[in-house]
């Protein structure tokens, strides 16, 4: 079996193959403008253009649940540009705290130029990915740095920018990534298509899911087998179904999962499974609502669909099994 790989370790890991082989920026321009043209690494699920032909290296790693992981880490300095990307692929699909570990990637491929971030992350949009853009100083230069996190691999894209023609570069960089659709969270359907599922964010407690385009979000305070939280409501009603998302937010740790269960009065057995890598129930009750419970560090999340009468069971389906858990 192998050996459980520490947080600092793994990024350790990434960083050599990230970034072993990058040279010192360079601090006067290319004789000549190179070229651009489009990569795509073997395997890494991405294509980009970069002005010239980039190092690309490999490494295999252990994330810190035990699984394999294969890392591409590709490097290019052009001129007074300097542009990165690194793909960690998890072997059984990217679960437990998927930010933290798409971080560890973020900061091990930046770590000796940036020296902090300027700015919270701000979403970018990535149709069925989650993809958040930070700002970073890199010396006397900024740092752009896009991370992305699919089903089975984080992607991080970062550019160095010192003047506008940097920038112009390091924009068109960022702008022409694109990804393997098969790795995407949720597949995206076309938008306004009766019945159809969209993917939505919940800010900002970072989890996904799909539900109907129109929907209504609300927060307020809460308080659930006598401890107060905040609840964060998104609500849904398409083709006669209701969609429901709750998310509890405590001060300390949620109440245990047979607790919730019971305070929340929903019915059926308890199925218990894992969702992005964390443990949870999913229930039905005679009806045909069906509800699924996660309990994470500080935070009780609950999905529920009542499906409209003689409703394909795919519905339900579709709109459970899309609960994505990113911390």
């Amino acid at each position: 079996m192998p050996n459980r790989t520490t947080p600092l370790a793994l990024a350790a890991s990434l960083c050599l193959a990230a970034c072993a082989t990058r040279a010192p920026l360079p601090t006067t321009p290319a004789a000549e403008p190179t070229a651009w043209r489009t990569h795509a690494p073997p395997g890494a699920g991405i294509s980009f253009e970069m002005p010239g032909d980039p190092e690309v290296v490999t490494q295999s790693t252990f994330s810190p649940q035990g699984s394999a992981v294969a890392v591409t880490g590709v490097f290019l300095n052009e001129g007074p540009r300097a542009f990165g990307v690194g793909v960690a692929e998890v072997e059984g699909g990217v679960a437990g705290d998927a930010l933290a570990f798409a971080n560890l990637l973020r900061e091990s491929m930046t770590r000796d130029t940036a020296r902090r971030v300027t700015a919270p992350p701000r979403r970018i949009d990535v149709p069925g990915f989650h993809a958040l853009a930070y700002v970073g100083l890199a010396r006397s230069s900024t740092l752009l740095t896009h991370v992305v996190i699919g089903r089975r691999r984080v992607y991080v894209a970062s550019a160095i920018v010192t003047d506008s023609a940097s920038l112009e570069g390091a924009e068109r960089f960022l702008a022409s990534i694109r990804l393997d659709p098969a790795d995407a969270l949720v597949p995206t359907i076309a938008r306004g298509e009766s019945g159809a599922l969209d993917w939505v964010y919940v800010e900002p407690e970072r989890f996904a899911l799909r539900m109907p385009p129109a929907h209504r979000d609300l927060i307020r305070d809460a308080n659930l087998v006598g401890r107060p939280a905040v609840r964060h409501q998104v609500d849904a009603d398409c083709d006669g179904a209701a969609y429901h998302l709750d998310v509890y937010t405590f001060a300390g740790d949620p109440p245990p999962l047979g607790e919730a269960i019971d305070a929340l009065h929903l019915e059926g057995d308890p199925a218990p499974l894992t969702t992005s890598g964390f443990a949870g129930a999913e229930l039905c009750d005679p009806s045909g609502t069906c509800a699924r419970v996660h309990r994470t560090d500080h935070r009780l999340v609950v999905a529920r669909i009542t499906p409209a009468p003689g409703a394909d069971p795919t519905t339900t389906r579709e709109y459970l099994d899309s609960l994505r858990l990113f911390r």
